[in-house]
């Protein structure tokens, strides 16, 4: 199973990465996959309309996004569901939850002057795996003036979790047994 864009507001993400329209494979995707598989992307900053972060693959390259946010006009209802239903909708009204390739503009302090460079790929990864984990990010990151409620899912968000009360819980009750 693929990593990266697991959910519909994931995939929105990596579709800057890896567009179904293309005629060939990108030879640097793999070096970025396994880039933001690693870890190697730190000091990552997802705020409206930017994204920064520093991608270490040997020397750190910092590299930033830049896209549009919503305008004002779109209003997410503080009610709805974080659903791939409402992904859907979102992009049927003209507002998907990711820029398009042409509203994207990224800079990477390597020296790749071809179109985008792994660096930059790689920070695409990332921020579709942070997305997957909480769909709010891909609001935020679209300026959402209102956060919506949560829509219950298989996946609990890695932040969600208290590693202390699940082991001192499951200890009780395994000497509660005992």
């Amino acid at each position: 199973m693929n990593e990266f864009g697991t959910t519909a507001w994931g995939r929105a993400w990596l579709r800057l990465a890896e567009p179904v329209s293309v005629s060939r494979p990108n030879p640097a995707l793999p070096k970025a996959r396994s880039l933001a598989r690693r870890d190697r992307v730190g000091a990552l900053v997802l705020e409206p309309g930017r994204i920064t972060g520093t991608v270490d693959d040997g020397s750190p390259r910092s590299v930033e996004l830049v896209f549009p946010a919503w305008p004002d006009t779109v209003g997410v209802d503080a009610g709805a569901a974080l659903s791939e239903v409402l992904v859907e909708r979102l992009a049927a009204a003209g507002t998907p939850v990711a820029p398009g390739h042409d509203e994207l503009v990224a800079t990477c302090g390597c020296t790749h002057r071809s179109g985008h460079c792994r660096h930059v790929w790689s920070v695409l990864f990332e921020t579709a795996r942070r997305v997957d984990e909480d769909p709010e990010v891909a609001l935020r990151l679209r300026g959402a003036p209102r956060a919506p409620v949560r829509v219950d899912s298989d996946r609990i968000p890695i932040s969600a979790l208290d590693p202390e009360a699940f082991f001192v819980s499951g200890l009780a009750r395994a000497e509660g047994s005992a």
